[in-house]
């Protein structure tokens, strides 16, 4: 249930959305493996002088700017299914900057930028569906 100001929404938990990850450390330094569901996926610190990491894998940083752009191409392409709209290949593509030397807390990315690249749609159409997407 969420309340704003002179609403009420009740939101049906058949409704929600969840999901589960767990991560275990893989006896190298700097090296962890994510598990979701039947997945695994391996993830390394950076091989920077600050993380020391292998930096062979992803990176949390990039491990969560993925799941950033699979959510935007995928919620892209229900919204265009429920418009009625083809929508011919689309690329989201993101990129952000984090201060590792940054004292605020929780850690928060100094900046970010989100980008879609559209096939098949007028930059109107394409422009619309942008504008339908940061509204839901």
């Amino acid at each position: 249930m969420t309340a704003g100001p002179g609403s009420l929404t009740i939101t049906d938990v058949s409704e929600l959305i969840s999901g589960r990850a767990a991560c275990y450390s893989s006896g190298t330094a700097g090296r962890a493996i994510v598990h979701v569901r039947s997945n695994h996926v391996v993830t390394d610190d950076p091989a920077s002088p600050l993380y020391n990491g292998p930096g062979e894998a992803p990176s949390s940083l990039e491990l969560f700017l993925s799941g950033i752009v699979s959510c935007a191409v995928l919620m892209l392409e229900r919204i265009a299914r429920a418009e009625g709209k083809t929508l011919g290949p689309l690329r989201a593509e993101m990129e952000a900057t984090r201060d590792p030397n940054s004292t605020g807390q929780p850690p928060v990315l100094d900046s970010a930028r989100l980008t879609f690249i559209f096939s098949g749609l007028s930059r109107e159409e394409a422009g619309q569906l942008v504008e339908t997407f940061k509204g839901r």
